[in-house]
């Protein structure tokens, strides 16, 4: 027959697709167990943060290269992230607004800084103070 094309038998591949689907299921089961099993050690070996967090304030007098999103670090390690970051008009001072990992208080006489090298970017970093007291959710940190 000139002209007609033969009509591809589907039932013939379902067949087929049916008798490897327990094999598949599992192997795909696998996979994303691995891939979620990875995710959860990287972030509790790297310590970038947890799945929950406290919003705390800090008053500086500058906030150069920070922007939103940028790391906050406590020796060295990422603890949370810059969340805001506002000018306040009348003192000229910036209100940052971070958020940090909620198993780690910090200190309220601890200090900040802006730091980052040449081959890194800029990050918030925090030296813990001494203080039995320790920054509240919501509160602000004077960067004395």
């Amino acid at each position: 027959m000139i002209g007609i094309k033969a009509r591809p038998n589907f039932w013939n591949l379902t067949v087929v697709m049916s008798r490897n689907t327990g094999f598949e299921i599992v192997l795909s089961a696998a996979v994303i167990l691995l891939a979620a099993g990875f995710f959860a050690f990287m972030r509790w070996q790297t310590g970038s943060g947890s799945f929950s967090s406290y919003r705390i304030n800090a008053d500086m007098a500058h906030a150069d290269q920070l922007g939103v999103g940028t790391d906050v670090r406590l020796a060295g390690v990422v603890i949370g992230k810059i969340a805001r970051l506002t000018l306040k008009p009348k003192t000229y001072h910036v209100n940052v607004e971070m958020d940090i990992r909620s198993d780690l208080p910090i200190p309220k006489d601890s200090r900040l800084g802006v730091s980052g090298g040449t081959m890194s970017s800029p990050y918030l970093s925090i030296s813990p103070g001494h203080d039995k007291e320790h920054v509240p959710p919501g509160g602000t940190l004077a960067n004395r």
